[in-house]
């Protein structure tokens, strides 16, 4: 496994030569799904974002066991529903703003 942003900064030149070797990729649309997928795609799971841990021990601390299972029982649901959102979104946006047609 690898945390997303290192994930995310390996995937930047990758992104890049995408674009820049096809004529029906564009950059802006991949910038920006990159960019909602990795931050929230790792809602998910308990180990997905580091504030996630964080949270996770700061509530150990104070008497609040969250297991996996009990943080990925309503993570997940929840990072498929923000996830859908910036899907949404991202559609708008590039029939706003014409991604592909300039």
């Amino acid at each position: 496994f690898i945390d997303n942003i290192p994930f995310t900064e390996a995937m930047i030149p990758v992104i890049i030569d995408l674009a820049n070797s096809s004529d029906k990729l564009h950059l802006e649309p991949l910038v920006f799904a990159l960019a909602f997928g990795a931050c929230l795609g790792g809602n998910g799971t308990l180990i997905g974002a580091s504030a996630n841990v964080v949270c996770a021990g700061i509530a150990e601390t104070k008497g609040y066991k969250i297991t996996f299972g009990d943080f990925f029982s309503v993570g997940f649901p929840v990072m498929l529903a923000t996830v859908f959102v910036a899907m949404i979104y991202l559609t708008f946006c590039h029939i706003i703003f014409a991604w592909g047609n300039q």
